[in-house]
């Protein structure tokens, strides 16, 4: 009796010291993962994009990440990627009146098989910035085999994001005959990773063929 519980103890000693053993490294593991976010903007929307992942997951990990965006006045958006490959995506609408800082938060996570336990290892924030540019254009030439109008940017503007200094547009009939003295465009921008990479896209064109419209002049939205 005594030498089967003697047995009994030391298989059950050796059974937790195995687990232990197992248990160090692949827990050791988790803290080799990587954690990546990025944010970008096109003409539509502000994307957040996050990843939990382990370059050498020797233990077959599967990992997971919770993200959410979040606009300047609170407009919010969330992915929970579950456990798996730990991808998340996630967007928000560009809003000419949300105009700002857009942050993308992520809770990262890793789950062991080994240990049936998750861990919770770390958190990520990335940002992007929205914004609105106005640019007047002065009429320089015609160019009559592309019938385009082409335009220099206004002297002395002072925008720095979408400083696009030269346009072109289609020449369309008009009562004068002629190509437009000044045009005003319109760009919308996001601003965002660690080179502050600007993505600019025009959203209107506005003619006008008074000479001193006052209207036409260039400024910079960062917030409305």
């Amino acid at each position: 009796m005594i030498r089967t519980m003697k047995r009994n103890v030391s298989f059950w000693l050796t059974m937790v010291f195995l687990l232990v053993v197992i248990a160090v490294p692949a827990f050791a593991q988790m803290q080799g993962s990587t954690l990546y976010s990025d944010s970008w903007g096109d003409d539509n929307y502000v994307y957040g994009h996050c990843v939990t992942d382990e370059p050498y997951n020797t233990y077959n990990h599967t990992f997971r990440a919770v993200t959410t965006i979040t606009s300047p006045l609170g407009r919010n958006s969330s992915y929970d990627s579950g456990y798996g490959d730990g991808v998340a995506f996630v967007s928000l609408s560009f809003d000419e009146n949300d105009l700002g800082v857009y942050y993308v938060t992520t809770d990262h996570y890793d789950y062991c098989p080994i240990v049936l336990a998750a861990s919770f290892i770390g958190s990520t924030t990335v940002t992007a910035l929205s914004g609105i540019t106005l640019v007047c254009y002065d009429y320089s030439s015609y160019r009559r085999s592309t019938n385009e109008c082409v335009y220099r940017i206004q002297d002395d503007c002072p925008v720095t994001r979408c400083r696009i200094t030269a346009y072109t547009r289609y020449k369309w009939p008009h009562p004068s005959n002629s190509c437009p003295i000044k045009v005003y465009v319109k760009y919308k921008w996001t601003e965002s990773g660690p080179n502050c990479e600007c993505n600019c896209v025009k959203t209107s064109d506005t003619p006008t063929y008074t000479p001193d419209d006052p209207t036409c002049v260039c400024k910079e939205f960062v917030s409305l």
